[in-house]
């Protein structure tokens, strides 16, 4: 039977959806216009060096394919190894180039650990409707494990949401309260270029996110609450234990510690973050990290805790070391609703060093407040300062999308959807107006792609093409 595809309400309905220059992406470089002068040696090195934490050259996803996962529907089933399937296909189908792994919206059970690889970006589909409910009780959750990509690879996880089954932990209970649910949630080891964005971790059995060695790791517009293990030893603490990571526009909440530690720390970048715990600069760090024009609330529930918090702290106990060399905390609102008196590193006109001595509770060591060393600076300045490199933050054309929409007009069964060269991860998708999707198809680049619509009943469909650079979608009316 004959078909007509109308494309309907064009310019009230068409629409590119882009992702404006932000930090943490590519396109981006210090912005050396925003002078800092203070008595601080080298600092503007420094400042340099913090304007590329995170990874380089931007999050960003690669690879030339992507293998889709769709939702269980009984939410009891094992999803962990078909996503790790799809992991892997992706390595094998590149030739090890990497990929995308998407996984449509919907609930999937995860009962044993997601081994990612180099190069391979797993994201949920949505903001936050991927839900991935965990039932792993020892080990992590998901591991980046010696994954050393290169500055034009990167491995990472973005709209997902990771929610722990044991219920709700009580954030005052600095115990090991459920320690046969002790999986870390995301744990990257000797790993580059790694990242989360906008990714949703709920009630962790112990660390939501832990890393160690490597170098370059960006978490960007994080969501963390609740923690079941909150014991010593290195138990539910949000833990930058790399160096050169940048953590940007997130919230933690019910951890033990947000933590900077140990020989790999050093040139970190926390900045415009909401922290509800303390900042600590835990175990021998080396120094030369930057806490930045964050919120950090010391919640009332800390009051009864062991040992005094404040909202920027160095080691308490002699187990710890102190930082081999200073860190700097700046222009921080804080607040201290545990204790009475002003909080530290309150005034927006000083540059905090430390945490070069023990807390004021370890009277055998060289103790009292880390952070009592300062450098005066003008008021509303910026040490973190980067820019968008120019025309890196504009709105993308359809041509750098690089797909040709089809004119609608009349054909039996199909429509061609020309593919420019330059766009990247290319696909089409058919979707009702229930929300439904029909059709969602990988698209070759560098040419004509014809997709087959016989299947469309009479009715109104929405259609987009989309690449890395953008999606183009419009909305069409198919007659009998």
């Amino acid at each position: 039977m004959k078909k007509t595809f109308l494309l309907i309400m064009l310019l009230s309905i068409s629409n590119l959806s882009y992702s404006q220059n932000r930090i943490g992406d590519g396109g981006r470089t210090f912005d050396s216009s925003n002078t800092v002068n203070v008595n601080i040696a080298n600092f503007q090195s420094k400042r340099q060096r913090w304007a590329n934490a995170g990874v380089i050259n931007g999050i960003r996803k690669t690879g030339g394919g992507y293998e889709q996962v769709l939702p269980f529907s009984d939410t009891s089933l094992d999803a962990s190894a078909a996503i790790q399937a799809a992991i892997d296909k992706v390595v094998t189908e590149s030739g090890g180039a990497g990929g995308l792994v998407r996984i449509r919206q919907g609930t999937y059970t995860i009962k044993n650990t997601i081994h990612m690889k180099k190069g391979v970006s797993v994201i949920g589909e949505g903001a936050t409707n991927t839900v991935l409910r965990v039932e792993v009780n020892s080990g992590s959750v998901v591991s980046f494990k010696d994954l050393n990509n290169s500055n034009s690879q990167t491995s990472g996880l973005k709209n997902l949401r990771f929610w722990g089954t044991k219920g709700d932990p009580n954030d005052a209970l600095m115990s090991d309260a459920k320690p046969s649910y002790n999986a870390k949630t995301v744990e990257i080891v000797r790993s580059k270029n790694c990242y989360m964005d906008n990714v949703h971790i709920l009630n962790s059995g112990n660390s939501p996110v832990s890393t160690w060695s490597g170098s370059h790791h960006s978490f960007r517009d994080l969501y963390i609450d609740g923690c079941w293990n909150k014991g010593g030893g290195g138990h539910c603490y949000f833990a930058i234990q790399s160096p050169d990571c940048l953590v940007y526009s997130s919230e933690f909440r019910g951890l033990r510690h947000f933590t900077l530690q140990r020989e790999y720390c050093e040139y970190n970048v926390v900045y415009d973050n909401t922290i509800y715990g303390d900042v600590n600069f835990h175990n021998a760090d080396e120094g030369n990290n930057l806490i930045e024009a964050n919120t950090i609330t010391l919640p009332s529930y800390l009051s009864g805790s062991s040992g005094r918090r404040y909202v920027v702290m160095g080691p308490w106990s002699t187990q710890h070391a102190p930082s081999a060399r200073d860190n700097y905390v700046y222009n921080n609102t804080v607040t201290n609703n545990a204790f009475s008196g002003t909080p530290r590193c309150n005034l927006g006109n000083k540059i905090y060093r430390g945490a070069d001595k023990y807390e004021p509770n370890i009277t055998s060591r060289p103790h009292g407040n880390p952070f009592v060393n300062t450098t005066n600076i003008d008021y509303n300045r910026l040490i973190y300062s980067t820019k968008a490199i120019s025309n890196s933050n504009q709105i993308e054309a359809p041509e750098v999308v690089g797909l040709d929409f089809p004119e609608f007009t009349t054909s039996n069964k199909a429509f061609t959807i020309g593919v420019h060269n330059k766009a990247a991860n290319p696909y089409v998708r058919i979707v009702d107006f229930s929300g439904y999707i029909l059709l969602e198809q990988e698209l070759n680049a560098g040419k004509s792609n014809t997709i087959n619509t016989d299947f469309l009943k009479a009715g109104v469909y929405i259609i987009s093409l989309s690449s890395t650079n953008g999606t183009i979608t419009k909305k069409i009316a198919v007659k009998p």
